[in-house]
């Protein structure tokens, strides 16, 4: 997910404020974010890419789903903020194995800030 869709969705930019929004919105399920790509990662079930709004792409280009057969590097588990010197870091930590964001908080979360954005735009007038 972008960041600017996650920013939009939560509010705010700052990253303590973005970690709450993101474990209360994604019922604590593990969330990353890499600071060189600006994009936010919700860990899902591999199932997820097949679910009609990610096969449809409805979401793109503010958000995609990485299916069966992507590869995705995550933060080391003690990286819990940003740090100098590391591309990423947990906004939310996984709990243990198999730790996973519902899909469908994923979607709601996702809808939410393509909403948020479309409305800043109309208010500005683009």
């Amino acid at each position: 997910m972008s960041a600017e869709l996650v920013h939009a969705a939560a509010g705010s930019h700052e990253p303590g404020e973005v970690a709450s929004f993101l474990t209360a919105a994604l019922f604590g399920g593990p969330t990353f974010f890499d600071q060189h790509s600006a994009r936010y990662y919700a860990l899902v079930p591999a199932s997820t890419a097949a679910r009609k709004e990610w096969r449809d792409r409805r979401h793109s280009p503010a958000a995609e789903s990485l299916g069966l057969g992507s590869y995705v590097g995550v933060p080391r588990p003690d990286l819990n903020g940003p740090h100098d010197g590391h591309f990423s870091y947990w906004c939310v930590p996984m709990h243990g194995p198999g730790d996973l964001c519902d899909p469908e908080a994923v979607s709601q979360l996702v809808a939410h800030g393509r909403h948020r954005l479309n409305t800043q735009g109309a208010v500005r007038g683009r």
